[in-house]
């Protein structure tokens, strides 16, 4: 009995940590997309890319292309320039080079942009700050962990 709800207990604060992780992305995001907006013009962006090599489930070796959006941006807040490299909070990653090309179009050098700018430190900007899907998936996996967790104590608890 003792040894179950010790796992129990094991699954309840994994699950509680695993959801915190991902209510903290997600409020972190919803956080970004509400601070002041600013209009900014693209300096220059520049697609990067490279080979990963990971192993499959049979211990056989793979190569993978990955590519990133590099960006150089300029805004203006209170009469004060800044100059951002930062896309979003997350770097931008994508094995779909279509999907790369797709985001290299909207930041074209001499576009205008909408800059999010943190108001208590402006030389903190992003020009995205998109949903994660796995901050989501965090919040589901240890949503079940914890109803799963609790459920079964309560089965424990009752059945002693």
């Amino acid at each position: 009995m003792l040894a179950g709800l010790a796992a129990v207990v094991v699954f309840f604060i994994v699950g509680a940590l695993t959801a915190g992780m991902g209510v903290k992305h997600i409020v972190t995001r919803r956080r970004i997309r509400q601070w002041p907006k600013a209009k900014g013009t693209m300096l220059e962006a520049k697609l990067s890319s490279g080979e990963s090599m990971s192993q499959d489930e049979d211990g056989e070796w793979e190569s993978s292309s990955w590519f990133g959006i590099a960006v150089r941006f300029r805004y203006e807040v209170a009469g004060v320039s800044y100059v951002s490299t930062t896309l979003s909070p997350k770097p931008f990653q994508t094995n779909d080079a279509r999907e790369a090309d797709l985001r290299m179009k909207k930041y074209r050098a001499g576009s205008e942009v909408e800059v999010l700018y943190d108001a208590k430190d402006p030389k903190t900007a992003y020009l995205e700050s998109p949903m994660s899907g796995g901050a989501i998936v965090l919040l589901i996996l240890g949503s079940v962990f914890l109803v799963a967790s609790l459920g079964t104590m309560a089965i424990m608890l009752a059945s002693s």
